[in-house]
């Protein structure tokens, strides 16, 4: 069997850099094994600063001055090794975190994207391609004699705008195929302040690329989101100034995900680099518990299937990857932030023992897992998805409604990709429909109709279509879908023992069909990043319906890890 040998840059930051990049090595190099590939190692020479060795070490000097002499210093190095690597056949870097001031400087020169997808389900995905090349994060900083005032020249150009663009094309093309790339793209900067330069190379860029533009305020874009989530295939292409902060709530948003356990891409752009790709721990240098072995490892495994997968022809091992990390957050062996106790070495070591041997992970899983669980194992279940409709997503904006509007259609393309049933609950509150308690209420409390047959409000939510052999069933002015007998009979002549709930709200209807499914002996599971509640708090609710209904609360990336 012929080995192939693929060369990966390593690059080190101080913090917990050196324990992480011992992570990689070892992952990758044995994951890389039944691909018949082996991994050569070219490491940067420097150990990089991080924010709290550069305020450490200048102590007893002009702490600004020492900052940006070693700030310098260290981009011109690391700049020097992209380079290098570049024109030497490097086919990727992995770097851990390091002062962030020189990675903006060497990102400015070498004109980075950074670059996350986000695949939601029911043909939804996101590619957001964040501009790390301009703006404030890639500016220069000029102080006044006395050092009492800064002065930080940031600049935009159309060329670099230029290569961004065709960049998030391309790479949509590669994630998408060519077929599937939007005709528009999205530019979320505060493009009012640019005298509407963004106007004037429009037409450029429409003749250029063969697209349309919408430039758009950051705020807007997050009202947008939040109110309709992600339809169809989206590409956004935004300012690093909005990008940076709005990352976290992404990550929970389309990623179910969170910093300290994922990795981002970045990709230089300038010609003599062009496509040269550095991947990073999400996290910072986590200086704090540096050499404490407490780092998750999460993120650098991650990358390292990453770069197996996309440069080496490892295919399939970031599926499997997810499959091993989510049998280990099932078994909580995690390291103490993820709720385990485990070191970090022995993290990983759990890790490798997964993706080893998956059906006996997964098995060991079943078999450990928790008394509740324990019990909804091996039951016919169907996914019921309720009351995700228009009027109630629309009249009810709020970062949780965001996190439904982007978990339900996953959830849904979750259940039919693992060939388990989808059911549609549909509300109908039109006056003619409405008992006269109802209308009593109604006019009491002076609630308009919602979710009038045959109107916008009454369709199913973003990312969400019927397909051929689904059911829906309406429930007219009702609350609990047991009322409608059609319902009822449905569920007994399949046999379903457990239901998955989905929709809107937890506190309401969510509530009504957890409690009477309790009440004719079918096991109840409540994904919770996929509902939100009403009138009452959720985590409240949620406990409530787990102590009186015996309904079990998962995330969904748990019912993911529990089909895996």
């Amino acid at each position: 069997m012929t080995i192939r040998t693929v060369r990966l840059g390593l690059a080190v930051g101080h913090g917990t850099g050196r324990e992480l990049v011992a992570v990689f090595e070892r992952v990758i190099q044995t994951l890389a094994k039944q691909y018949s590939v082996n991994f050569e190692f070219v490491r940067s020479s420097s150990i990089y600063h991080s924010y709290h060795t550069l305020t450490v070490s200048g102590e007893d000097k002009n702490l600004i001055t020492h900052i940006a002499d070693e700030t310098t210093k260290d981009a011109i190095d690391y700049q020097q090794f992209c380079e290098n690597a570049a024109g030497s056949g490097i086919a990727a870097i992995f770097r851990t975190a390091i002062h962030a001031q020189s990675l903006y400087l060497v990102r400015q020169h070498l004109q980075a994207a950074k670059v996350e997808h986000f695949s939601l389900g029911e043909g939804n995905a996101l590619l957001m391609v964040r501009d790390e090349a301009q703006g404030f994060y890639a500016g220069d900083n000029t102080y006044s004699a006395d050092q009492l005032s800064i002065t930080r020249t940031t600049s935009f150009s159309k060329p670099v705008f230029d290569r961004i663009i065709r960049f998030a094309l391309d790479r949509a093309a590669e994630n998408w195929g060519p077929e599937n790339v939007p005709k528009k793209v999205t530019m979320a900067y505060k493009f009012h302040l640019f005298d509407g330069v963004f106007q004037a190379w429009e037409p450029q860029w429409k003749a250029q690329f063969g697209i349309d533009f919408n430039f758009i305020q950051p705020d807007t874009l997050n009202r947008s989101l939040m109110a309709n989530g992600v339809q169809g295939r989206c590409i956004i292409i935004a300012g690093n100034e909005y990008a940076d902060v709005i990352q976290p709530v992404f990550l929970n948003w389309f990623g179910q995900s969170t910093p300290e356990t994922m990795y981002a891409e970045n990709v230089y752009l300038r010609p003599d680099v062009n496509g040269l790709s550095e991947y990073q721990t999400v996290h910072g240098s986590a200086d704090a518990i540096a050499d404490k072995s407490l780092v998750n490892p999460f993120a650098t495994i991650r990358a390292a299937a990453a770069i197996l997968e996309r440069h080496a022809g490892g295919k399939g091992i970031q599926k499997l990857t997810e499959q091993a990390i989510q049998s280990l957050l099932q078994r909580k062996l995690t390291t103490p932030d993820q709720g385990g106790s485990l070191k970090t070495e022995e993290t990983v070591d759990h890790f490798l023992q997964a993706i080893a041997n998956p059906t006996q992970s997964i098995a060991s899983t079943s078999t450990t897992a928790s008394g509740d669980l324990q019990a909804f194992l091996g039951l016919k279940s169907a996914l019921v998805v309720i009351d995700f409709q228009n009027d109630f997503i629309s009249g009810n904006p709020s970062p949780a409604m965001a996190g439904v509007v982007n978990n339900v259609p996953r959830a849904v393309d979750f259940a039919r990709a693992n060939n388990r049933p989808v059911i549609f609950v549909r509300f109908l509150g039109n006056t003619t429909y409405q008992s006269p308690s109802w209308k009593h209420r109604d006019a009491i409390l002076q609630k308009p109709e919602k979710c009038v047959e045959g109107t916008w409000g009454a369709e199913f939510g973003p990312g969400v279509k019927v397909q051929p052999g689904e059911r829906v069933f309406d429930k007219k002015a009702l609350l609990d879908p047991f009322l409608v007998p059609e319902f009822t009979a449905y569920l007994e002549e399949q046999g379903f023992e457990h239901l998955v709930l989905a929709g809107l709200f937890s506190d309401v209807c969510i509530d009504s069909t957890a409690r009477t499914a309790f009440q004719k002996g079918l096991r109840v599971t409540v994904v919770e990043d996929c509902t939100t509640a009403l009138h009452s708090k959720q985590a409240d609710h949620l406990q409530f319906m787990t102590k009186l209904y015996g309904a079990r609360v998962s995330k969904l990336t748990e019912l993911v890890g529990m089909a895996a």
